[in-house]
């Protein structure tokens, strides 16, 4: 196996070696490296992963024997060699001043539980729809991710929306307290300059700033974006490794708790139709020679253009409705809004 070192790291990235914690992520630094189903060469190759891909890592102890436990996209748990993975703790940095921190992903089912200064770093532990889930101190919580510069952004892992959970059921509430510059960098290791409130959990926002609510469909189009440039692979199910157009559609929005069929032309029967003017982000389009031979799907984003898994040479990229297949467009269809 041909080793590769991972280049170009970019600011906000911490190496940690020796210690694993949340948010932990391994860059892949070989061309190609099998992932097993035990800690040993003799384990099962249930899958391939590729040079700077990203993979969750679960644990690394004495047991292992130098192999790292990981979760694949699909969730699915595996081992790989430890040296052929670089460890990174990803973080990012606030760019909106008083930057809600919420119990849960969302700005009508939240409390409240603190604000940023612009210029905190943050730990990035992964994201889910429109937010990350992020960690500064001892305080956790989830931040609008437009709001937060994180170069790594497209290794940051994923999270169903449904197995996430308020965090003011299960965690205690965050004292209220003002952090000064030079707390604050001590506590992050980093030249932050800028004062870190946190406000009682239920304040409401005192600039009167925070994001605005988007709609289900808003947030589907937006995870799916987050995949351009990755692989198409016929039968595929992973959003990094490789997925054909409707192993796309599926996976994208499992990622909402809300499943689908396999097929495009199963996907065709699902859902409620809707005429082209009528088209919203999220919406699913359906390609094929008739309604009974359907074989294309995509994503609408907005503005003409749809995200979609495309061809082998191509993989995950945005292009036009008209004209994203060389087939007709045969039917729209909204799934759940």
């Amino acid at each position: 196996m041909k080793k590769h070192c991972f280049l170009g790291m970019a600011m906000g990235v911490l190496l940690f070696p020796n210690v694993l914690q949340a948010g932990t992520v391994g860059i892949v630094n070989a061309d190609t490296l099998n992932v097993r189903n035990t800690p040993d060469y003799q384990g099962k190759v249930i899958g391939k992963v590729f040079q700077g891909q990203a993979l969750e890592v679960v644990a690394h102890d004495s047991k292992n024997n130098g192999w790292y436990k990981v979760n694949l996209s699909t969730g699915t748990p595996a081992y790989v060699k430890q040296e052929y993975l670089t460890l990174q703790n990803i973080t990012g940095t606030v760019i909106e001043e008083g930057l809600n921190v919420r119990s849960y992903p969302s700005t009508k089912q939240s409390t409240i539980m603190g604000k940023l200064s612009t210029g905190t770093q943050i730990q990035i532990l992964y994201r889910v729809g429109l937010f990350y889930k992020m960690q500064w101190n001892d305080m956790t919580g989830f931040v609008y991710a437009d709001y937060v510069d994180v170069p790594l952004k497209t290794y940051v892992p994923t999270q169903d929306i449904g197995a996430v959970k308020d965090l003011l059921s299960v965690s205690p509430t965050p004292e209220t307290t003002l952090v000064d510059g030079a707390m604050a960098d001590s506590l992050l290791g980093n030249n932050a300059s800028q004062p870190v409130q946190l406000f009682p959990v239920g304040t409401t926002d005192l600039n009167g700033k925070q994001p605005i609510d988007e709609s289900l469909g808003e947030a589907i189009a937006g995870y799916g974006m987050q995949f351009l440039g990755n692989p198409y692979v016929y039968g595929g199910n992973d959003l990094l490794t490789g997925v054909d157009c409707s192993g796309f559609t599926q996976q994208v929005l499992r990622a909402f708790n809300i499943d689908i069929p396999r097929t495009s032309k199963a996907q065709s029967l699902v859902g409620t139709t809707v005429s082209l003017n009528e088209l919203q982000k999220g919406d699913l389009l359906f390609y094929g020679t008739s309604l009974d031979n359907i074989s294309h799907v995509g994503i609408y984003v907005g503005e003409g253009q749809m995200v979609h898994a495309s061809t082998p040479a191509t993989g995950i990229i945005v292009s036009s409705i008209q004209g994203s297949s060389q087939l007709p467009l045969q039917v729209i269809k909204r799934i759940t809004f």
